[in-house]
């Protein structure tokens, strides 16, 4: 059980490294939508999905 909590712990810490990769990498606009705005929002997705992951033993 204690490996389960590490193997989610470091899958989070991934997805936020991940995440801040693609979105801090491509340079945000906000004149028109394109390939790097979308690649921000699926950063921001990945960190969430760590964050959730991270937490998700402690709420039981």
């Amino acid at each position: 059980m204690e490996q389960f909590k590490i193997g989610i712990l470091i899958t989070g810490l991934v997805l936020i490294g991940m995440g801040s990769f693609f979105t801090f990498k491509p340079k945000l606009t906000y004149q028109k939508e394109g390939l790097s705005d979308f690649f921000a929002i699926i950063g921001i997705i990945f960190m969430i999905l760590g964050v959730v992951l991270i937490f998700s033993p402690f709420i039981k």
